[in-house]
Order: C-alpha cells, then sequence, then structure tokens
C-alpha cells in the first residue's frame, strides 16, 4: 500500500505517446519530437505538458496513493491463469478464466493479427516461473460508474474516452461548487441531466430564418457559457446558494495565507 507516493517519482515512468495522439499528433515518443512534419508542435505541446506537470508536481495539487499486489502465478491451458499461496506454487489460490479479443482480426503483410488473451502475456506452468501484478486506484469507483453510465446513456463506446469527458469534470466541479464535497455531486447532476435533455434530439428545432437552431450541435456552446458564467458571477456555484441560506459568513482571516488565493484577497482582508 503507498500513500501520498512521490509525484516526482512518478513522473518519470509517464508514457508521453497518448498525450500527443490527444492533440492529433502522430508518432511514437520520444522520436515524435524530431519528426520534420509535427516534430515543431511536438516540442511545444510537450514543453506545456512538463510545465504544467511541474506546477501540478510543485503546488501539490494531487496526491499519489494506490494498492498493489504480486502473486505467483502461471497461465494454464489457452485462456487461463493460476494464481498460487506461495512460492512453492502447489496451491492454487484461484484461477482467472481469461477472456479472448472477439472482434475480426485484420492483416498485416499477410499475416493475420492475433486475438489477444491476458493469458498469453503469462509464462505456460512448467515451463518458468511468473507473476502477476494487481493494482488498485479507486478501481472499484469506476466500475461502479462504469454500471451506472450505460443503464442511463445507453451507449458506451471509444468516444467517451475523448477529452470532453475531462473537461466536464471540470465544469461540474465549477458549476456545482468547488471547495465542497457536494458541490461535484451537484454539479454532476445538473450538468448530465441537462446534457441529456439537449443531446436527445426530442427538443424541436428553433427556426431563425435562414438558419435552424439544433440543440444538439449547440449544446457544448451552452456548456461552455454556462462554465464562463459562474466563473465570473457565481464563483461559488450552486452550492453557494446553501451558503446563502445558512447564512455562513466569509471567513476574516487578516491576512492569513490563502493558498491558491494569495495575493490582493490576502492584502484586502487584512484592512481594519
Amino acid at each position: 500500500m503507498f500513500k501520498n507516493f512521490d509525484l516526482n517519482e512518478i513522473a518519470r515512468y509517464i508514457d508521453w505517446a497518448p498525450f500527443f495522439q490527444t492533440w492529433d499528433l502522430a508518432g511514437p515518443f520520444p522520436e515524435i519530437l524530431k519528426d520534420e512534419v509535427v516534430g515543431e508542435e511536438a516540442r511545444r505541446v510537450f514543453s506545456d505538458g512538463k510545465r504544467m506537470l511541474q506546477r501540478l508536481i510543485e503546488g501539490r495539487w494531487l496526491s499519489a496513493s494506490a494498492v498493489v499486489g504480486l502473486y505467483p502465478a502461471n497461465s494454464v491451458g489457452d485462456d487461463d491463469i493460476e494464481l498460487y499461496t506461495d512460492e512453492s506454487r502447489r496451491e492454487v489460490a484461484l484461477t482467472w478464466h481469461g477472456l479472448r479479443q472477439q472482434t475480426e482480426r485484420f492483416e498485416v503483410d499477410g499475416v493475420m493479427r492475433p486475438s489477444r488473451c491476458l493469458a498469453d502475456f503469462v509464462a505456460p506452468k512448467g515451463v518458468a516461473d511468473d507473476y502477476v501484478g494487481v493494482f488498485a486506484v479507486t478501481a472499484v469507483i469506476c466500475g461502479l460508474a462504469g454500471a451506472l453510465y450505460y443503464p442511463q446513456a445507453g451507449i458506451i463506446n471509444p468516444a467517451e474516452l475523448a477529452p470532453i469527458a475531462s473537461i466536464y469534470l471540470a465544469v461540474w466541479v465549477a458549476i456545482g461548487g468547488r471547495g465542497r464535497l457536494y458541490g461535484a455531486v451537484i454539479g454532476a447532476a445538473s450538468v448530465s441531466l441537462l446534457s441529456s435533455v439537449f443531446t436527445s434530439g426530442r427538443l424541436p428545432n428553433i427556426p431563425l430564418g435562414p438558419v435552424s437552431l439544433n440543440w444538439v450541435d449547440w449544446w457544448l456552446v451552452i456548456l461552455g457559457l454556462s462554465f464562463v458564467a459562474v466563473t465570473l458571477f457565481a464563483p461559488k456555484g450552486i452550492g453557494g446558494l446553501f451558503d446563502r441560506f445558512q447564512r455562513i459568513p466569509t471567513p476574516d482571516r487578516k491576512g492569513a495565507p490563502l493558498g491558491a488565493d494569495d495575493g490582493s484577497l490576502q492584502e484586502q482582508e487584512a484592512q481594519p
């Protein structure tokens, strides 16, 4: 079990390849930095990414915690993996039944691509001793979220892994209310409900002369305007309304450190 693991150590092992793919810059890392076509843009994006990562580490924006385990194991048959109770490998603790890829594979240079299974990457029993690693980083929460998402959306596809999914997280927190445990819940419920309404295709289009207002196409514009409006005019989000009802006063810190708000606000609060 790791608690508050050093982010500088983790940063050494980051795979930057998906980072470039997000920006539609194709090529293996680090070779992409010297690419004749996209090399200059890749170097600029890489520099910005490292600078943001350093700010994240130095500002302690995140903490890294995880649970990992390494167990003696060997593959048996075609698709299964046996996990053993100890290094003697005499007693089987459990057997993982793997699922081999089911999609139709394609040919490369006349060779059919294989349908892979996790067992393919573990040494067969009787050939060599091997191990499997198990890790958990909020895996249960992610699994539960996925199980609840499908009944609500009706479909899951690779598009759900696009950058817009991460943008939604920031919007949820901003609209729901930063600094509150219930703020993200309120924001997620509100934004997801409105998203379902506007992107369902059930709202009638509004004719505006030569063009027509299609709510499905304009949803992201509405979402962006809402994010800007909340940031400018209601920085506490929807959750801030509860402060009004409860009449929670703004704390008077008298110049005490405000974390990310250090600066003019600190001087203002120090005024008698």
